[in-house]
């Protein structure tokens, strides 16, 4: 499918679209992640959770060498990260105005978001994807969705200090807003 897909739309003349105008060599694997990532929104068990990140980071894999057979230009980029990551970014210290940890009404600590696990799942899911699939996208997506310009600022620190710390250098693009 991804190889029928790319040779479709990557202008060299060979099986494309009728009349196509011009090169497709961008693509984005699903929308947003996890919450459109069907089986990591759909998980209830932590191992379910962890079974979609890893099948996520195999399709991203599946996708860049098939993509990239047929068009050496493709860009893969991951689906979009949505904001539930602002309180590990919080917790770890990234985002130091207190709001960063508010949460339907309630502002809690970032021991508190440590010990409770409050969205602390994306710790390492985020990490996974970017150490075993750093190989297979070109740009990592976020969606910014903030409240507040320190909050993104805190969120795209975290991340970039995530891309050295497992060598991947790698561009980031917003994607959504």
């Amino acid at each position: 499918f991804v190889r029928n897909l790319v040779e479709r739309y990557d202008g060299d003349g060979i099986d494309d679209m009728p009349e196509l105008k011009g090169a497709a060599n961008h693509f984005q694997l699903s929308e947003e992640w996890p919450t459109v990532w069907t089986p990591a929104h759909e998980a209830k068990t932590e191992a379910e959770f962890n079974k979609a990140v890893k099948d996520y980071v195999e399709l991203l894999k599946y996708t860049s060498e098939a993509a990239k057979q047929v068009n050496p230009n493709a860009k893969i980029a991951t689906a979009g990260l949505t904001s539930g990551y602002r309180f590990l970014v919080y917790a770890d210290g990234y985002i130091t105005d207190p709001d960063g940890g508010l949460r339907r009404g309630i502002h809690y600590t970032p021991s508190q978001i440590k010990a409770s696990d409050i969205d602390y799942q994306y710790n390492d899911a985020i990490r996974y994807i970017i150490q075993n699939g750093g190989n297979y996208f070109d740009i990592f997506t976020i969606h910014a969705f903030e409240e507040k310009d320190t909050f993104l600022e805190g969120k795209i620190k975290w991340l970039k200090d995530r891309f050295k710390e497992y060598g991947t250098d790698r561009m980031m693009k917003s994607m959504g807003y």
